[in-house]
This record gives C-alpha cells, structure tokens and sequence, in this order.
C-alpha cells in the first residue's frame, strides 16, 4: 500500500499575483511563523511539471521556498533583516532580487495577510485530502470487496489513516486562528476591540466555574478558569475519579453557566477513559443517593431519575432546552487524544451544544498527539496538548493524575495514625507526580486531594466510627 503523506505531488495553480500576495505578506508578517511554516510546506509539495514551464512562476516558487526556510532557520521577523539574510544564487538570483526590491515597499492591509494567510491553508487541506485517497480508497475498497488478510488491521489501517487526515487539517487550521490570537499594539480599532471583547468576557459568569468546595474556590481565585488547565493530583483508590464527577455536579450545581453562542446549550462535557458510562452512573448516584449502595437497590428508577433531578444532576422535563447539562463520554483506554477531543467538541457545537468545562477522567489513560516511546515525555505532552486546547477553546480543562510509588507509601504506612497521615499529606509536593514532572510544568495548576480518615475506636481496639476529611493542597499554578 502507497506510504501516506501529508503533502506531496500538489498542482502549483497559484497565480503569479497570489504568490507575489504570499512573499509581501511573508516581508510583512514574519512573526507569524506558522504561516510562513505552512508557506513552506505548500511551496515544496508543488510538482516540478506544474510549474516548469512558465519561467514567471518557476523563480517565485524558487524566492518563496528560499524565502520562508530563511525566515525559520534564521528566526527573523523584521522585513529588512529578512531581505538582507536572504540570499538567491543560480540562473534566477537577479530576476529574484529584483522581484524583492519592487514587492519591498509594497503596502500590504490586514485583510490580505488574512486572505494570504487562508489562502495557504485552503491549499494545504486540499493536498492532505488529495494525498490520502488513494491509501484510504485501496483500503476502503479492500474491505468492501472482503479482499484483506486481516480485517482488523484493515480497519486499523483506517483509522490511522483518517486520523492523521484529522491530525493534519488542524495542524493547518491553527495557522489563521494564530493570525486572529495577535494584537499590534498601537493599533487604535484593533486594541478597542479587544478591550471590549474582554470587557463582555469579564461579564460571562462561564468564565470562572465555582468548584462548589469553599476553601477551593480560595485556592484557586473563585473557581476553574477559562483558559486554564487544572491537574488533580491523588493515590491509586484515593478519590480522583470522585472529585472528577463532584466537579461536574458542582459545575452544573453552582454556577450559572453561559455559552459564547446564545443559540447553543451549555455542556460540562465528562470525558472518562478510567471508568465505564455505567461505573460513572453509579457514582452520580450514589451521590444523589446519600452514599448508599442500599438504597439504590431498594428503588424505582423513576425515583431514582427523581433523586438525581432533585440533586441537579439531571435536568428536570419542564427546563428549558438552553438550561445547562452533563454529558457522560466514555472511551477506551487509549483511543482518544486531545486533538480528537477538540474535534468531539466541535461535533458537539454542529449539534447546538457548546462545551463550557471540560473534565477528563484520567491524564495517562489518553494518547499524546505527538507521541513519544518514553512516558515521561509522552505524559507531558499530553498536559501541553491539553493546556492548548484549554486556551484554543477558552474553556477550563481539568484533569487527575496520579501520585508516585513514594506518595501512596506515605498513605498507606501511617493510615492507621490520624495524625501522621495530615503530616504525610503536607509533605506531598510537586516531586511527587506519577512518572512525568513535566505536567507540572506544562499545566497551569497542579493541587493534590485526598481523603483522609480519623478512625475513632473504643477501649478493645474496635474502630466505633470513622471521620473523613478531604484535604486539599496547593502545588503549582501560574
């Protein structure tokens, strides 16, 4: 089966005025190293035979490719440092150096480095769709005709197919959203323009989700912010899936939650790949319930359904359809990156619901979108991943993760003395992270939870009754 490449064999059908647009916005626009990047990946995928012929393009194709690998390689922003660490040699250096001095002083508005800029991506998804029909339509067509050795590698061929395509189209898409996250100061309309998007962002509710545990909300300045990526960190069994689903009930609970588009529902979007849908059902449950596996058993489910909509876990029949919800997604273990859950928000917004807070249930159990064959590595960058999409969807992510061999030690060895285990607790630092200090580095806040027991017992040693207590800890935060 052909090898799939994002970009190669692409028709050079720019026009010489698009590409004399592309080297102005270039001179102009440096900064922006994504869209230069992106310049490049289009201009070496162009086919030799589609532009060979007409020497007007054959030159710029040649001071475009030159152009942006000197703008990456030697990191220059300023148009005239770029032109003088520029150098074009062969039979087009002179028609090149002339082209650059017309297009040097060439004025150039906002609006065509945009036009520019979507110009390149346009072209660049067009050669990632093109490129991957022929791998995935030989699949495709062996699946349909049951002409395979292997079913399951087939499908397997599929899916990695299909999702590097997804992979790739977003990689792209990220180059006009960077132009659109800019702001030139001195700019009068565009800094009054974002003084009043931040005016209304400040008076969105949705911009700080209150956690509905006081002494939390303290820790964290009122809540779960937008934009922000949160890790809870815990010992195996220590209540890191539990604090998940409170946060969730909490959200929805506490907090009068407003979607950026008035036309679609909020969503504290539940993403679990540690425990099944029906695992998570039971600890809503056991929540509306009192924390009794009894009572449960014991009832009807209207009077369970009647529990949870009393306990604001679920909406009641006569709410509106823009009142605010959780939905429960359950994956396995493995099967889902953080790119593929900005592509699930995505279809969650085409089906009028917008995600407001997202909570994932648990850090090692995704994939990382650049993978890594070291843990360590591949931890972190599953938590910078998830810090970007935090930001790229400006929405509070929040995700667990689980304390070292060294930290569940110091539970388990003192579990019996009250007092030893509120010592251990405090000693818990940012050291202390399974596997990967590099998700401290790369999220914006890192607290611990756990719960912690003050067993009370009589004068045989019989424990007569137990006190629990959640003790939090700040570790990290920026």
């Amino acid at each position: 089966m052909p090898a799939y490449k994002e970009f190669k064999n692409t028709r050079m059908d720019l026009s010489t005025a698009q590409v004399d647009l592309i080297i102005t916005a270039m001179l102009n626009n440096g900064r922006n190293k994504k869209f230069v990047s992106n310049v490049r990946k289009l201009f070496n995928a162009f086919s030799e035979d589609t532009y060979k012929t007409d020497i007007e393009k054959e030159y710029r194709v040649y001071l475009t490719k030159v152009l942006a690998k000197s703008i990456i390689e030697n990191n220059v922003d300023n148009k005239d440092e770029i032109i003088t660490m520029t150098m074009f040699d062969g039979k087009f250096a002179d028609k090149c150096n002339i082209l650059i001095g017309n297009l040097r002083n060439r004025a150039i508005t906002d609006k065509e480095v945009i036009v520019a800029d979507e110009l390149i991506s346009r072209k660049l998804k067009f050669a990632a769709i093109f490129n991957i029909s022929e791998p995935l339509t030989e699949s495709l067509n062996r699946i349909r005709e049951s002409n395979f050795e292997d079913f399951d590698k087939e499908v397997e061929q599929c899916e990695s197919l299909t999702y590097q395509l997804s992979k790739t189209l977003a990689d792209v898409r990220d180059s006009t959203a960077q132009r659109r996250n800019t702001i030139t100061l001195n700019d009068t309309s565009e800094v009054l323009s974002d003084l009043d998007r931040i005016i209304k962002d400040s008076q969105n509710p949705s911009k700080k989700v209150r956690t509905g545990i006081q002494c939390l909300n303290l820790l964290l300045n009122g809540g779960f912010e937008s934009g922000r990526c949160y890790c809870v960190l815990g010992v195996a069994k220590g209540w890191k899936s539990g604090f998940l689903v409170n946060s969730a009930i909490y959200a929805k609970k506490y907090n009068d939650l407003v979607t950026k588009d008035p036309e679609k529902t909020p969503i504290v979007l539940y993403l679990t790949l540690e425990n099944t849908k029906k695992e998570t059902e039971q600890r809503l449950l056991t929540y509306a319930m009192g924390n009794s596996a009894v009572k449960i058993k014991e009832k009807t489910k209207e009077e369970l359904y009647l529990a949870l909509t009393q306990a604001g876990i679920v909406n009641k029949p006569d709410d509106s359809e823009k009142t605010p919800a959780i939905m429960i997604r359950y994956a396995k273990p493995k099967s889902m990156s953080p790119n593929d859950i900005s592509l699930l928000i995505d279809d969650l917004a085409k089906e009028g619901k917008e995600v407001v807070f997202l909570i994932v249930d648990y850090l090692k159990r995704l994939k990382a979108d650049e993978r890594n064959k070291e843990a360590r590595i591949e931890y972190g960058n599953i938590a910078d991943e998830l810090t970007t999409l935090a930001k790229d969807k400006d929405i509070p992510v929040l995700v667990a993760m689980q304390l070292n061999r060294e930290a569940i030690k110091m539970f388990t060895d003192s579990e019996d003395n009250f007092q030893q285990t509120l010592e251990n607790v405090k000693k818990i630092n940012s050291s202390n992270i399974g596997e990967s200090i590099d998700v401290v580095q790369n999220v914006d806040c890192v607290f611990s939870v756990a719960i912690v027991q003050n067993k009370k017992r009589d004068e045989t040693g019989n424990v007569e009754h137990t006190d629990s207590y959640l003790q939090l800890k700040m570790l990290e935060s920026r």
